[in-house]
């Protein structure tokens, strides 16, 4: 049941489901945690594309496959080449950046103060979205392969903020973008030797049901609630990123002192 509920929240978001299903596995599976994060990632793939042709069929008139073709590909390469930037930044550092631009991000969505409004190179922005649009692409897998954080709490936002696309097509193309970003992070850094090959085949008919469920969940509830629960969501995120980030920083100066 745990697992549907993860899938359906994945699928309804466009958000990978990550942070669900490690803890989920982890602790309920009885998983080792090596083990969880690869089979998470595993089941993540099918719950991305399926979730994503669910959005599609239900809403083919409307989709933005002018977006998708660029960010799609450049997706495919920032995903290779995080595989070279593992291990060459600070992650502490960047994760903390990360959380506090979800921080951010959560309030721009929650109407707390208006981002772009005052943004001075607004009329650059549309005026060179495609560059943009492939740019953000190849940086965010890049990092979200690198640092193993999840891509799809700043694809979304970015898709409906700044490219003006509706929060359902926005979540779609995420969850595409997840899915590649997933199958070639799971191809380059070889983790399927470590998912649990049981657990996978039977969890997969409630990530099936779950990411048609979410979809047509997402579809359906008005974009004013949806934009509401994803906001709420990611601000979550953020602090629970923040508050295990400060955790490690002072650990690692108790250490040094």
């Amino acid at each position: 049941i745990a697992t549907l509920l993860a899938a359906i929240f994945s699928s309804a978001l466009g958000v990978g489901g990550g942070i669900l299903l490690v803890p989920l596995l982890h602790s309920v599976g009885k998983l080792e945690f090596k083990n969880a994060t690869s089979t998470s990632i595993t089941l993540i793939i099918p719950i991305s594309y399926l979730g994503a042709i669910s959005h599609l069929l239900m809403n083919f008139r409307n989709f933005p496959v002018e977006i998708l073709s660029l960010f799609l590909p450049a997706c495919m390469v920032g995903a290779l080449l995080g595989k070279l930037l593992i291990g060459k930044f600070n992650n502490l550092f960047v994760k903390f950046v990360f959380s506090l631009f979800l921080i951010v991000i959560s309030a721009k969505l929650l109407n707390f103060f208006d981002l772009f409004d005052h943004f001075i190179l607004v009329g650059n922005i549309t005026n060179h979205l495609n560059i943009i649009v492939f740019f953000y692409g190849i940086f965010i897998s890049a990092i979200s392969v690198s640092l193993g954080v999840g891509g799809g709490l700043i694809t979304v936002p970015f898709l409906h903020l700044v490219c003006n696309l509706s929060l359902p097509n926005s979540i779609a193309i995420s969850l595409l973008s997840v899915a590649v970003i997933s199958t070639i992070g799971t191809a380059v850094l070889r983790t399927t030797k470590y998912f649990d090959k049981m657990t996978i085949r039977s969890l997969i008919p409630f990530c099936i049901t779950g990411a048609s469920l979410g979809a047509l969940i997402s579809q359906q509830t008005p974009e004013y609630y949806l934009k509401k629960i994803f906001a709420i969501f990611i601000l979550v995120v953020g602090v629970m990123y923040l508050k295990s980030i400060l955790k490690d920083i002072k650990e690692q100066f108790v250490y040094e002192y």
